[in-house]
This record gives structure tokens, sequence and C-alpha cells, in this order.
């Protein structure tokens, strides 16, 4: 049923050239217990553990610097 609402997901990730939490909460303001939440179930943190700035890393042009695995979890955060 169509009044639950539906979303729309693209195959291609778009991402912001920007640092990873950056395009994570978007235009949102920080909420730190929902941001630690969000990066736990993406399994972010393991990635975070590997970035040389974690979070704060700059995606880069099209999110050059990360896998596409790490593209599409943080995209879908």
């Amino acid at each position: 049923s169509l009044d639950q609402g539906i979303a729309y997901c693209a195959q291609t990730p778009w991402l912001v050239n920007a640092t990873i939490q950056q395009n994570i909460i978007a235009q949102s303001s920080m909420d730190q217990e929902w941001y630690d939440t969000v990066v736990s179930a993406c399994a972010l943190d393991v990635d975070f553990a590997d970035l040389p700035r974690g979070d704060r890393s700059l995606v880069g042009t099209k999110g050059i610097s990360l896998s596409g695995g790490q593209k599409h979890r943080v995209v879908r955060s």
C-alpha cells in the first residue's frame, strides 16, 4: 500500500566533496547519540578506524577516497 510512503535509492551513491560526517548529517544539526547509532548500524566505525582522519576524512569528488561499499554505507546513513 502506498499510504505508508515510498523512497527512491539510486544505485549510484551521490556524495558531496566534504567530510564523511558532513555527508552523513547533511543539513541536519548534529545529534551525537543519533550519529553514533547510525555509524554503528552501518558498520562505519570499523572504516573510520582505518581512515587517517576518521569521519573527518574528505570523501573527495564523487567519493573517490572511499570504496564502493563505503560510499553506499555513507549515503544510506
